[in-house]
């Protein structure tokens, strides 16, 4: 089975990117974080992401650490550009990963489309 990378920001280090990995008990959440804006892992699995796609990864949770809980975040704009960044991720990582958007609960949406799996 292949590990599912679920992309879902949250607060405090910035993570964005989690995993869960074949066999693990916790297949109904996300697994363990594995990327933030602080650190991204140093594998082989993952070295096929270009830095790019890290720092898009990194201005876009820094957008929600800083603004998701303002009355007036555009949380339209801020899916749309974390989508993106989802398939971005997947062209790269190819069929090695499942990839999959979660919305945050922040999102007063968030049970509407809560999780998307990437093509």
């Amino acid at each position: 089975m292949k590990p599912i990378l679920t992309v879902m920001p949250d607060y405090g280090s910035g993570p964005y990117l989690w995993i869960l990995k074949e066999g693990s008990p916790d297949s109904r959440g996300v697994g363990p974080n594995i990327a933030s804006y602080e650190c991204w892992p140093n594998d082989d699995f993952l070295s096929h992401v270009t830095q790019e796609v890290k720092e898009d990864f990194d201005d876009w949770v820094l957008q929600f650490e800083h603004y998701a809980d303002l009355p007036q975040f555009n949380w339209g704009s801020f899916h749309k550009r974390g989508l993106v960044l989802a398939r971005r991720l997947k062209a790269q990582l190819g069929d090695r990963a499942i990839i999959r958007y979660v919305k945050p609960m922040e999102d007063p949406n968030h049970g509407q489309d809560e999780i998307m799996v990437i093509e």
